[in-house]
């Protein structure tokens, strides 16, 4: 960072930089890591404990089967879902998503075989074994079952977890189709440049890394006032697209446009005809 900031420095002082023209623009790139369906996973997400009507609904089910052998269809895959517990999902999810909690089915038991532990965790080890039959477990995504309380409490990751928790979904135009839109999932970096007209010169003079869906706007001015900080430049026309058009941007930058005009020697801008 401290090498950065010296760089600058010496491009300033040779007269390639004087900030006066800043241009903002945020560009997506793809993370390593691959999208599995939930722009809204947290490290949370890795041990969800599932609510107590989910074991209850499960053994009924199981037990309904057990009241009926002659629709049970051996070796059949029956699976249960689960409802995501998250109360933080923004108003744009109008649905709440559900997954995939386990998945189960019957198979005949062979003699002196033990039930498995879904089978003990449900207490119905005996009901299965009078029946001929064994409850195996085809798929899961438990990460923990607590077996110390009154009712067993399971614990599952979400399967929807990307590798890499910090990268979210954003979207851009298409490079051959502007009209349509593709979604990246990763990160966006909105980099600044300096413009100098005279010279015909443009340098990128900073940078700051976010999320892929955070707005690239809402960096403009933070980046903004580290180069006035860091470097003392006091630009006079910020550039950007419709990206940096939300209040916060106009908010800050209004006041000072006002200023500026004013002191400004309206001739060399608007030379008389």
């Amino acid at each position: 960072m401290k090498s950065s900031i010296f760089s600058l420095e010496i491009v300033k002082r040779v007269g390639l930089i004087t900030g006066k023209i800043l241009s903002y623009d945020g560009t997506l790139f793809p993370t390593f890591a691959n999208y599995r369906g939930c722009n809204y996973a947290c490290e949370e997400c890795k041990s969800i404990p599932l609510k107590e009507d989910f074991l209850k609904s499960l053994r009924y089910r199981i037990i309904d089967s057990l009241n009926h052998p002659s629709k049970i269809i051996l070796g059949k895959e029956k699976r249960s879902f689960a409802r995501c517990p998250k109360d933080d999902l923004p108003p744009s999810v109008k649905k709440r998503p559900t997954f995939q909690a386990l998945s189960f089915c019957f198979i005949p038991r062979e003699e002196d075989q033990k039930q498995s532990e879904l089978a003990h965790v449900l207490g119905l080890e005996k009901r299965l074994s009078q029946e001929g039959l064994y409850l195996q477990l085809t798929g899961s995504c438990i990460s923990k079952i607590d077996l110390t309380k009154d009712e067993p409490l399971i614990y599952v990751s979400c399967p929807r977890i990307p590798t890499d928790l910090e990268a979210k979904t954003g979207y851009k135009r298409a490079n051959h189709n502007p009209n349509k839109k593709v979604k990246v999932f990763g990160y966006q970096a909105m980099i600044t440049t300096n413009i100098e007209l005279e010279i015909g010169l443009e340098l990128p003079v900073g940078c700051a890394c976010s999320p892929a869906d955070e707005l690239d706007g809402s960096y403009s001015i933070p980046e903004r006032e580290k180069l006035i900080k860091e470097h003392n430049i006091l630009p006079y026309f910020d550039i950007g697209d419709c990206g940096f058009d939300i209040k916060k941007v106009f908010n800050r930058l209004c006041p000072i446009i006002s200023v500026k005009l004013n002191d400004l020697d309206k001739k060399a801008i608007f030379p008389p005809r």
